[in-house]
């Protein structure tokens, strides 16, 4: 099967981790498997056609920000081997399946796929395959296959079909990884969608976890893994026992970082001080917003109270922190987003990221903003993210409004002197980091923050 990761508009480029569980999947059925990432592949285009005589079946992992590459990649699919079969998975296939078959997609995966990919491949009967939507002279939806409980049976994505020199994120140590120890989050964002991983969160091995960074490091000379789940902290005492078990391995020349948004009122003095002695140099937090209407109304559940003095605890403990923020959120006026602004710049930050909000399909924000009228793009057909500008707007907020102060968000956050010169005294610490700081300080001049 080829597998193929789509094009996407973003500041850096991350290996797409998903894609390789679903290639360990198809391996470990007897599966040969072929991986084309198309973000470091030059002439992507030309590649895809060229590999298709030696696969029946096309797979394409498929976020929000990917699905304009993904539709081009199918149509030329379909005009260069009109008899293969194109399959479709990940968080935006899930949600808009109705729109892509039977046009752009012959099958799509719905939900976790490492099990219902074997199935498809295996040229089972498609009725007969729970978590499918496919064409059979009308559109056909199976009912959804639960969520795998044990995890630890998947093994480790197929990180040998990976080229780790040719990812980059920031200011990560090369090359780097991305692993995951868990799936699932138990909290109910409206911005967010649950359609693959769920709400229950369900959990590896530790043992397994270790296993896996001891691979990566020992037979690709990893230098830098990313924990990359999207409730790490919300089991603090397992967070707590694999800083334990990292520490006691010793690992030379290898450092972590936590790039998704933990909770703040999930930390505590003992994990950041672990975190720090395993090798993580650096934890973001999800604020989101300045405004507790806004937070509310978002279903986020979480109270701005103890969050200056969870920041100043992390950084106590050595660790360089950063700050999410969303401009934009449903209930946003002007003054909640100068609120969120002015949060951030009193939070004794390392660094923040600031994105236009985006009413992804599959969210409950979509599904309001699309029931009101407010959408200014067909977000199932056509990739969105914060670097193109807001894509909806709402009578108190409009989308010219919501990008200016999207601008001014990292204007009034970077252009602060105490900003200016922490962010210089990193760079000089790591000379490899400062060429990436210059360009992140040029962006932020000519353009608001597309590094964010």
């Amino acid at each position: 099967m080829l597998l193929i990761s789509p094009d996407y508009t973003d500041a850096w480029v991350r290996p797409p981790t998903s894609l390789g569980w679903i290639a360990a999947a198809l391996e470990r059925a007897g599966e040969p498997v072929e991986l084309i990432d198309c973000r470091i592949t030059p002439a992507y285009r030309e590649t895809i056609a060229a590999r298709l005589r030696h696969h029946e079946l096309v797979g394409l992992s498929v976020t929000a920000g990917s699905i304009s590459s993904a539709i081009e990649i199918a149509r030329l699919v379909r005009r260069r081997r009109p008899d293969a079969t194109v399959v479709m998975g990940g968080p935006h296939p899930t949600a808009v399946y109705e729109r892509l078959i039977p046009e752009h997609a012959d099958v799509v995966v719905l939900g976790e796929g490492d099990d219902t990919i074997v199935d498809v491949v295996s040229h089972r009967d498609l009725r007969r395959i729970e978590g499918v939507a496919y064409w059979d002279g009308a559109l056909r939806v199976n009912p959804r296959r639960h969520h795998i409980l044990d995890l630890d049976r998947l093994g480790f994505p197929a990180w040998r079909h990976y080229r780790f020199e040719a990812y980059r994120d920031g200011v990560a140590r090369r090359p780097y990884a991305i692993i995951t120890t868990s799936r699932g989050c138990p909290y109910r964002c409206t911005y967010c969608t649950k359609n693959i991983h769920g709400h229950e969160v369900r959990t590896r091995s530790l043992d397994v976890v270790i296993a896996e960074i001891d691979c990566l490091v020992r037979d690709f000379g990893i230098r830098e893994i990313q924990l990359g789940d999207d409730a790490l902290s919300c089991l603090p005492d397992r967070v707590k026992q694999l800083c334990r078990m990292i520490i006691a391995r010793r690992y030379p020349d290898l450092r972590f970082s936590l790039p998704n948004g933990m909770r703040p009122d999930h930390a505590d003095e003992e994990m950041f001080r672990l975190l720090a002695e395993a090798g993580v140099y650096s934890v973001t937090f999800g604020f989101e917003s300045g405004a507790p209407r806004v937070l509310d109304a978002t279903g986020k559940a979480l109270s701005l109270d103890g969050a200056e003095q969870t920041v100043r605890m992390a950084r106590a403990s050595g660790l360089l922190v950063r700050g999410c923020f969303m401009i934009g959120l449903p209930g946003d006026t002007p003054d909640t987003i100068q609120a969120t602004i002015d949060l951030a710049c009193h939070l004794p930050l390392d660094n923040a990221a600031f994105s236009i909000f985006i009413p992804f399909p599959g969210t409950e924000s979509h599904a309001e903003a699309e029931r009101r009228g407010q959408l200014l793009v067909d977000l199932a057909l056509t990739s969105a993210t914060p670097l193109g500008g807001a894509v909806y707007e709402t009578p108190a907020l409009r989308a010219e409004t919501t990008n200016r102060l999207y601008r001014r968000a990292y204007r009034q956050f970077f252009l602060r002197p105490r900003m200016v010169g922490r962010l210089i005294a990193q760079g000089l610490r790591s000379p490899p980091e400062l060429w990436g700081l210059v360009k992140y300080g040029v962006n932020i001049l000519l353009r608001g923050g597309a590094y964010g």
